[in-house]
């Protein structure tokens, strides 16, 4: 999340960061050393109306959520596809113009023999 942070420079950043221990306590600091300044919010317990009110006055939102790749079905669900439904939902409330989604989907296969060798024009 930091370079996410670091690509927006010069504006203002509210990234929103689960209200966990271990690596996802630790981002807190690492974007206020950045200039952003972190929301604690979770996505799988929020409404689109809660999150619109910290989203206010945003141009651009970018959601970069994901639930990890050692996660289940349903967990994948409630993250990657209702919480970046529900951020789109909160960002059109709160009047933002832009969505920007950010998925590494499939980057384990980069360089796959197989994928490369179906993805050739024959």
């Amino acid at each position: 999340m930091p370079r996410i942070a670091k690509i927006f420079s010069g504006t203002a950043r509210r990234p929103a960061i689960r209200p966990r221990s271990g690596s996802d306590a630790a981002q807190g600091p690492d974007l206020e050393a950045v200039g952003a300044r972190p929301i604690v919010c979770d996505l799988e317990r929020v409404d689109a109306a809660a999150l619109a009110k910290h989203l206010k006055g945003a141009d651009a939102v970018v959601f970069a959520a994901g639930a990890g790749p050692n996660s289940g079905a349903a967990r994948k669900e409630s993250v990657d596809r209702a919480g970046a439904v529900l951020l789109a939902d909160a960002a059109e409330l709160a009047g933002a113009r832009r969505y920007l989604l950010v998925s590494s989907m499939g980057l384990e296969r980069v360089g796959d023999p197989e994928l490369t060798r179906s993805s050739t024009p024959t």
